[in-house]
Parts: C-alpha cells; sequence; structure tokens
C-alpha cells in the first residue's frame, strides 16, 4: 500500500535508468577527483603524466561528452557552488536514457 508516487519506480526500465545515471555520475566525480588530485600530486615535480593517467583522462573526457564539456563553456555564474553538479547528473541521465533504450532496442532486434 503505497502513496501516489509509488508507481513511479514501478517499470524496470525506469529502475535501469535511475540505477545508471547515479552509477554513472559517481564514476564521473570520482575519476575527476582521483585524476585532478594525481595532476596536482606530481604539479610542481615536471614528472611525465603516467599511462594510467592518459587512460583516465580518456575516461574522463569520454562520460564528460556531451553536456559536462558545454557547461565548461557557460558562464561562469551559470552554476554556482552545488549547481555544478546539475551538468553531471543532466549528462548521466542522458547516458542512461540512452544505454537503455540502446539495450532495448538490441534486445527487440534479436530476439
Amino acid at each position: 500500500m503505497g502513496g501516489p508516487n509509488t508507481r513511479l519506480f514501478a517499470s524496470p526500465k525506469t529502475r535501469a535508468v535511475v540505477l545508471i545515471t547515479l552509477l554513472h555520475a559517481a564514476a564521473t566525480v570520482g575519476a575527476f577527483v582521483l585524476l585532478f588530485g594525481i595532476g596536482m600530486g606530481r604539479f610542481d615535480t615536471g614528472q611525465e603524466a603516467t599511462l594510467f593517467e592518459w587512460i583516465l583522462e580518456g575516461f574522463v573526457g569520454v562520460v564528460f561528452f556531451p553536456l559536462v564539456h558545454l557547461a565548461f563553456l557557460a558562464p561562469r555564474g551559470w552554476f554556482p557552488g552545488l549547481w555544478g553538479y546539475l551538468p553531471i547528473l543532466v549528462n548521466s541521465a542522458l547516458w542512461a536514457c540512452a544505454l537503455v533504450a540502446g539495450w532495448s532496442w538490441f534486445r527487440r532486434t534479436n530476439s
């Protein structure tokens, strides 16, 4: 006996989109923070970036596509403080919708 919003997450696709959005956002923020920390750790040492950093930078570039890259181009005041996480969440939701739609299409065409 749930309230009026209990049917919101009744669909497996909706649950998948929410789960993938949260996982994608966590991976995006975690990878960016890790990459930033590693880069700052060798900031004044003159050392070259390691292979792991190159791979992590490529990963961050892919998961930031397309909306987070565009948010970096926005004027400074558009996403102040914690609002800076909004483009990451919207980008992650876009990725999640695309992945779930792609998976649904793949299952439909191959069954």
